[in-house]
């Protein structure tokens, strides 16, 4: 497959420049947060960025007149490899779902330091719906039917370049969650290897965007119902 000038300034977009201001954000103060508008703006405002990453996306892809299959948009293949790592991820999210809830006083430390951008209650979990089916559309698009086709055609091991294919995009995808703490830049990027290979495996987007959609819709309903559960 062959690539273009357009598609190296995506990849270094999203690759690069992205993670790297994710990275020097910075924490936000208790200043800030009181001059943020209410979270549902933020909500649609995210969910607005990331649907204007994917439309950067599908224009250079549709620039180079590359058949919309060749990014995943096809009827996933589905084998036993593909069904294990699903089984995996879903591994993964449930136990740090459990641990979180068996360590009540650390998750509350956290919602409250990401109580900015997380659904608290259900009228804030409504726009964060829309941003969650955003997020998992918009970002696997990105990050997987893009980034991962990009990695896996331009790298020159071929023995290996299903794994590196998925990684290097799983760091970006990874580092651009920055601001929410180490470990979970740590899960992120193991579930980003994951959704890369049954992305891989597979050949198509439906299984990885409807993954990705359910992890955060689930997350944000385990946030309010821990948040009205603690409160009460």
């Amino acid at each position: 497959m062959e690539f273009y000038v357009f598609d190296h300034i995506a990849v270094i977009l999203f690759g690069i420049v992205f993670p790297v201001m994710a990275v020097s954000s910075g924490d936000v103060d208790d200043t800030i947060l009181e001059q943020l508008p209410p979270k549902k703006h933020l909500f649609y405002t995210n969910a607005l960025t990331l649907v204007i990453g994917a439309l950067i996306v599908i224009t250079s892809w549709n620039f180079a007149h590359r058949p919309w299959e060749d990014m995943g948009f096809r009827p996933p293949q589905i084998s036993t490899s593909v069904l294990i790592l699903i089984v995996t991820i879903l591994l993964i999210y449930g136990i740090d779902i459990f641990y979180g809830l068996m360590n009540s006083e650390s998750q509350k430390q956290k919602i409250k330091q990401l109580s900015y951008m997380i659904p608290l209650n259900w009228n804030e979990f409504k726009p964060f719906v829309l941003m969650s089916a955003a997020a998992g559309i918009c970002e696997e698009i990105i990050y997987r039917g893009f980034l991962v086709t990009y990695m896996y055609n331009i790298i020159p091991f071929s023995e290996y370049s299903g794994y590196l294919g998925a990684a290097i995009p799983a760091v970006s995808f990874a580092i651009s969650h920055m601001n929410q703490g180490f470990w979970s830049v740590i899960k992120i990027f193991l579930i980003g290897v994951l959704l890369g290979l049954i992305y891989l495996e597979s050949g198509s987007l439906w299984i990885v965007i409807c993954l990705h959609v359910a992890i955060d819709i689930i997350s944000g309903m385990v946030t309010v119902i821990s948040n009205n559960t603690w409160e009460d």
